[in-house]
């Protein structure tokens, strides 16, 4: 029997799929830019928190995003992204290519940059990280 949690982020990684493929068919970003700040938010935590230069850091969601759609499979999204630490907050550049790789059976990936650091991973694999 899966766990809540498991459950819980498979149905976000099926929402994250499903706005990814709105936004291919060119819907407007600005009914999901919340629920993208979030998925974001989640993303960098996951992926960049281990980065020496983010320890003590904590990201807060990602503003002011602009969505491009480059390919039929793939969308780059840029913004600011909220960072705090040391109670301080500020904003970074943030930077995210989100490619539907399903069709070679390698499913979303995610390549995430936030300041100077960057990373990528595949999006239910990021979900199912126990962190």
């Amino acid at each position: 029997m899966k766990s809540e949690i498991a459950i819980r982020n498979h149905n976000l990684a099926v929402r994250f799929d499903d706005i990814l493929r709105r936004l291919l068919d060119r819907e407007r970003l600005d009914g999901y830019e919340k629920e993208l700040s979030e998925f974001f938010e989640f993303f960098a935590t996951k992926l960049l928190s281990d980065f020496p230069s983010r320890k003590g850091q904590y990201f807060d969601g990602a503003v002011g995003l602009e969505a491009t759609v480059k390919t039929v499979r793939q969308i780059e999204f840029r913004g600011e992204m909220w960072v705090g630490g040391n109670r301080d907050q500020w904003t970074e550049p943030f930077q995210a290519t989100v490619t539907d790789k399903k069709i070679t059976k390698e499913g979303i990936w995610i390549v995430l940059q936030v300041g100077a650091d960057r990373a990528e991973g595949e999006v239910n694999a990021v979900f199912s990280t126990d962190t």
